[in-house]
């Protein structure tokens, strides 16, 4: 079964990494979640999952970006090097 890394971050700067299969992972998508994915746009552009927002963790509004995100969202990020 294929299994995906996840850090599900709240707003709050609590964070926790779940390890669960891809396709529970898109079972637990909703319109009530953000996926965003923190990849620069260059590799965004070569792939990504659909539905997911793209804010660059090495943009210089990240910080900015992310704290406009609904504080009442459960957040999951990904990026290419799962760190």
């Amino acid at each position: 079964m294929q299994m995906i890394r996840l850090l599900f971050f709240n707003l709050l700067f609590q964070s926790s990494i779940f390890i669960i299969s891809v396709d529970l992972f898109f079972l637990e998508l909703s319109f009530e979640n953000l996926l965003i994915d923190v990849r620069t746009p260059k590799e965004f552009k070569e792939g990504h999952i659909e539905e997911a927002l793209n804010i660059s963790v090495l943009s210089v509004d990240f910080k900015e970006k992310i704290n406009e995100l609904p504080k009442e969202a459960l957040v999951y990020i990904y990026c290419r090097s799962g760190k």
